[in-house]
């Protein structure tokens, strides 16, 4: 039977100077008190979950190299920066795992999204439509993508630094002059790396990830209405390190593990445009849904410290309000349109969750619950982006999108590529 805890208060909050001065003695009179030593190290969240688990099973259910760390860091309690190496045997970095599965959906729909708004800015001039080879009236397009972005931690998680590289392929059908449907296939490839400062030593997460799409818009003449339905399925290999920080403690390993994601969602848009010659903004609204389930998994090359993690779930329902406003130039070159947007977002649903798991080599399987950040629910993202149309459809892209208003976490995603009409 699997146990579960909760997550004591912080170490300051809970022992006076006197109980910390007194702590040694206790420990040595009493063996009910002697296995609780880790949690009186802890300082972070993460660290808590850990030490709590540990001084529960250290000496009763610890089985193997498990009970042998136990020994041997128990033993140098003392040496100083336990704390850090408290952080080395939690999990925290597998919060970036569920975060990642939603970002591969997120980047699937915002290709689709600047797909429509490409066809949205060509439908008022239909010798504008840029389809150079069309079979019965299909458009096929190609938009290879490469970006990259960083992601502050906090006390409950990791920072990291992340690029990718991918590409959507679509195809779509005006239907009548107001309406237009489509489908998309979307790759990416994505490298996360922890940085190695601090409490953190490194490791990283290596994903990639297919997605279908479907979605179609019409434009009633007051107000443009988009939807979308995706799928993606997402492959992600870990490696977390684990190395000590506490002198005379000889850990330095890495544990491997790899697992599987789906994320599907639908989203409705609704839009109108005012235009004043060469410049147009056009204020929107949208509502996206997000389901997320990550499979569960084993760790293998950490010996003793190896973990089961459980599935993860996440549902996720977002309403946003913004504005985009353009701008088109015409030169002997080209149409060069540089694009501003603005939106708010407000969450409804997604809340924090722990991240569980337990030690293979714990014969009572108590869970480790270490607890990712709790969501803001209100908070902006901003977007610039500058596009070149050529002839025969070639349109260089470069993207930046930005979210503000995040505590502890900031997000930067710059986006180059090229979109051609095949």
């Amino acid at each position: 039977m699997r146990r579960r805890f909760s997550h004591p208060a912080p170490r300051s909050a809970r022992l006076g100077l006197p109980a910390l001065l007194a702590l040694p003695a206790l420990l040595a009179l009493s063996p009910g008190l002697a296995r609780a030593q880790f949690t009186a190290f802890a300082e972070t969240q993460p660290q808590f979950a850990v030490s709590t688990v540990l001084d529960t099973i250290c000496g009763v259910s610890a089985t193997g190299d498990l009970q042998t760390q136990c020994d041997a860091f128990g033993a140098v309690l003392g040496n100083g920066s336990e704390d850090l190496t408290l952080q080395q045997f939690a999990h925290e970095e597998y919060a970036a795992t569920g975060n990642l599965a939603v970002e591969f959906s997120n980047r699937q729909r915002q290709e689709v999204e600047a797909r429509l708004r490409e066809l949205r800015e060509a439908e008022d001039d239909p010798k504008d439509v840029r389809d150079v080879f069309s079979l019965q009236g299909l458009g096929f397009y190609l938009s290879p993508n490469y970006a990259w972005g960083d992601h502050d931690g906090s006390e409950r998680e990791d920072p990291f630094d992340v690029d990718s590289i991918g590409f959507l392929l679509g195809v779509d059908h005006w239907i009548g002059e107001r309406g237009i449907v489509g489908a998309a296939f979307s790759y990416e490839y994505r490298d996360l790396d922890f940085d190695s400062v601090g409490r953190v030593t490194g490791g990283e997460i290596d994903s990639y990830s297919y997605g279908g799409a479907l979605y179609g818009g019409f434009d009633a003449g007051f107000v443009q209405l988009d939807g979308l339905a995706s799928f993606t399925w997402a492959n992600l290999d870990h490696e977390r390190r684990l190395v000590s920080q506490t002198p005379a403690y000889p850990l330095n390993r890495t544990a491997r593990s790899d697992t599987a994601a789906q994320t599907w969602g639908v989203a409705l848009m609704a839009s109108r445009g005012w235009f004043w010659r060469s410049l147009a903004m056009v204020p929107f609204a949208e509502l996206s849904y997000q389901g997320l389930h990550v499979d569960a998994f084993k760790e293998r090359g950490a010996g003793g410290l190896d973990l089961a993690v459980e599935s993860q779930g996440v549902h996720s329902l977002q309403s946003a309000l913004g504005v985009r406003l353009a701008y088109a130039l015409s030169t002997e070159l080209g149409v060069i349109s540089p694009q501003v947007r603005w939106r708010w977002r407000h969450e409804f649903l997604h809340d924090r969750r722990d991240v569980d798991a337990r030690f293979l080599a714990d014969a009572a399987s108590v869970d480790v619950l270490p607890e990712t950040d709790n969501p803001d629910r209100d908070f902006f993202s901003f977007g610039a982006s500058l596009t070149l149309t050529l002839p025969r459809g070639f349109q260089p892209y470069a993207d930046y999108h930005t979210v503000l208003g995040l505590r502890n976490v900031s997000n930067h995603v710059v986006r180059v590529g090229l979109r051609m009409e095949l």
